[in-house]
């Protein structure tokens, strides 16, 4: 049977682990699969009309861009089965937190299927060859569906998450630009740069925790406290735990009580502020540039978790030799293409009209003296009904996963910065209101929800409106 195993740390997955998320795996003689009653039975069970022979050959001139289509994240609208007939390669999957990869490592014999809706992605193994009998309920085509938001709210992908009952609510986290505090950082924008983290119960964690560390193959923790009074040589110990640093392995903290800052850096090298409290259990990644500090409360007692000896070795950014090493210059290659909003659907969200010359000039200034063209992106649309946490808004509903997708695909398909800037209206504020706040400013003079505006010399330059925003070419276009 296929090897399979959990891709950040190597760790055996059970059979079982597999079935809770839909996939199933199965073993067959190669010589003579098509005659087992098994195999024949699978085939109907499944109503796989259709078949092809797929060679994964670094051979073939497309070799590159196939593999590079094959790796990129993504779903079937139907069920994806293959069987390995010869050579040999890596289906990846999300396990049920929709974090973590689980590594199914498919070679001659074994039959793979994956349920429709399952993120997944395939790569060729050492050997750079596999011929895969590939088989459809429809036509011998393969149609990715590469992970994005409107792909997230595909009838599919929500069968399949009801199907095997997965509740994805990521946990938040307190974290933002280190010099904008108004900046919020996401969720999202903390996984892209390897960050992962937990909201446990501090009074009853101790099964949640042990599932956590039997996942990681963590065997090894102890306790800190990082009060003055409590941790030896406090002075020292803060300012080493201060100096911008990196590890070879995993830094991870369970936060038991009190609090604490660790700052992280971000696709753009910028502090990252992530405030933790009791109940945060904090993973940051071998290889990123890290600090810590007490805040204003100078206390946390704080539990460290290890795989392996538990070492603490920094390897500080002032030395040139630690951009060289391994675990450093892997780090960086981890964060290819990954780069998304710091805010979701935003870099920045401004919620109070008043505030709004004050955040353009602070933008305009912060620009000039930098010396950097950062185009400004406003994007005018509705707020959420605290009742149905929907956006009140038609037209901006179905504009929000379409304005997302095209902003983390500009972010991660060019170089240049810009700043995107979400106003949400309340339906109270603006519907019937002539007088409302933006309808009558000079620059913005609004007129529709949902509005996207360059900002440019002063001046609203052009403009997206209502339907124009329906449309995701359209929406990368205006980006561009």
């Amino acid at each position: 049977m296929a090897r399979v195993f959990y891709l950040d740390n190597a760790q055996h997955v059970t059979i079982e682990k597999l079935k809770d998320i839909g996939v199933q795996l199965f073993k067959f003689d190669v010589s003579d699969y098509a005659s087992n009653p098994s195999y024949t039975a699978l085939i109907k069970e499944h109503s796989l009309n259709f078949s092809d022979i797929l060679i994964t050959d670094n051979k073939d001139p497309q070799y590159k861009e196939k593999m590079k289509n094959f790796f990129e994240e993504h779903m079937h609208k139907e069920d994806e089965v293959r069987f390995f007939l010869s050579g040999g390669g890596y289906y990846d999957v999300r396990d049920k937190s929709d974090r973590r990869w689980i590594r199914i490592h498919g070679v001659a014999g074994d039959l793979i299927v994956l349920p429709a809706g399952i993120y997944h992605r395939f790569s060729n193994d050492e050997q750079d060859y596999a011929k895969i009998l590939r088989l459809f309920v429809t036509s011998a085509t393969w149609r990715p569906l590469n992970r994005s938001p409107s792909v997230d709210n595909l009838e599919e992908r929500k069968k399949y998450l009801n199907t095997y009952n997965i509740t994805i609510t990521p946990p938040t986290v307190n974290a933002y630009i280190l010099d904008m505090p108004y900046k919020k950082v996401s969720t999202d924008y903390l996984i892209s740069i390897g960050v992962e983290f937990w909201k446990l119960d501090v009074t009853n964690y101790e099964t949640k925790l042990e599932e956590i560390r039997k996942d990681r193959g963590y065997n090894y923790h102890d306790i800190v406290l990082t009060d003055p009074e409590h941790l030896p040589n406090y002075e020292e110990k803060i300012k080493i735990f201060f100096e911008e640093h990196i590890h070879k392995d995993e830094e991870v903290r369970f936060f038991l009580e009190g609090s604490g800052y660790f700052d992280v850096r971000g696709h753009e090298d910028e502090w990252i502020r992530i405030h933790a409290v009791a109940g945060d259990l904090l993973v940051l990644p071998a290889g990123i540039y890290h600090r810590f500090s007490n805040d204003e409360n100078r206390y946390a007692k704080v539990m460290r978790l290890f795989a392996g000896s538990p070492t603490w070795t920094p390897y500080n950014r002032s030395d040139s030799d630690t951009a060289k090493i391994t675990e450093r210059t892997q780090f960086e290659q981890s964060l290819e293409g990954k780069k998304t909003p710091y805010n979701g659907l935003t870099n920045i969200v401004c919620h109070n009209p008043d505030e709004f010359d004050k955040l353009i000039e602070t933008i305009s200034k912060k620009n000039e003296n930098e010396q950097i063209d950062c185009p400004i992106i406003m994007y005018f649309t509705a707020a959420e009904n605290t009742q149905t946490k929907q956006l009140w808004c038609p037209d901006a509903r179905k504009a929000q996963p379409l304005v997302e997708e095209a902003l983390c695909k500009t972010l991660n398909n060019t170089t240049k910065q810009i700043c995107f800037i979400k106003f949400p209206i309340r339906q109270e504020d603006y519907k019937g209101n002539p007088e409302y706040y933006f309808r009558l400013h000079p620059i913005v003079k609004l007129t529709r929800i949902p509005t996207m505006a360059l900002f440019k010399n002063g001046n609203l330059e052009k403009r997206l409106i209502e339907g124009e925003l329906h449309s995701l070419e359209t929406i990368l276009d205006f980006l561009k």
